[in-house]
């Protein structure tokens, strides 16, 4: 199994941002072009989230909680299901504990409240994400050549067993000959 490599360590962050407020979409859109993200892609609903995420693989997801049709939680829960792997923050105007909760038992990475109390609070979220994703990345990474790895060591093992057997055939071969040659060479004594 090959590890699961981003877009991060490819292409560059890719980021989607979910709410139906087009003027604060927006905005998030402008305050992270100016981050880490290389690109930063739009949904205007949760229907036109999910085809974006069928399509195309995004390292943070940001959306809002309360859309119209569907909700960012119910979002978040299909996505768990068909397209893992994005860290997500969750915005909205609308925060209560037991949403916060029910967001990151979902999954979800942040949980910020609208409004923003500036620029950096999503950019810091953002950043932590990336770095986060990096990390899962490279762990996915690291775990993949260990078990490349055990892999050549197992064939390796199973190498020296074999070599192992013929040397102890070859041993008990010569140990056999000797015995013999021992036996004859008594024989031909007086």
């Amino acid at each position: 199994m090959e590890p699961r490599e981003g877009q991060i360590l490819r292409d560059g962050p890719k980021v989607l941002v979910v709410d139906d407020d087009e003027d604060f979409r927006r905005l998030l859109v402008l305050l992270l072009s100016e981050g880490d993200a290389r690109r930063i892609d739009q949904a205007s609903s949760a229907a036109d989230a999910r085809a974006s995420l069928a399509q195309r693989r995004y390292d943070v997801v940001i959306t809002d909680l309360s859309m119209p049709e569907e909700g960012g939680l119910s979002l978040m829960q299909w996505s768990q299901e068909h397209c893992p792997g994005s860290a997500w923050i969750v915005l909205t105007g609308y925060g209560t504990f037991d949403t916060a909760v029910k967001a990151l038992q979902f999954g979800a990475f942040d949980f910020l409240e609208k409004p923003l109390n500036g620029p950096e609070p999503v950019r810091n979220s953002v950043r932590n994400a990336l770095a986060h994703q990096r990390l899962l990345a490279e762990r996915d990474r690291l775990h993949w050549e260990l078990q490349e790895s055990n892999e050549r060591l197992r064939e390796h093992v199973e190498d020296l067993e074999e070599a192992y057997r013929l040397l102890r055939e070859q041993s008990d071969n010569l140990r056999a000959d000797l015995h013999r040659a021992g036996v004859i060479q008594r024989a031909l004594l007086p």
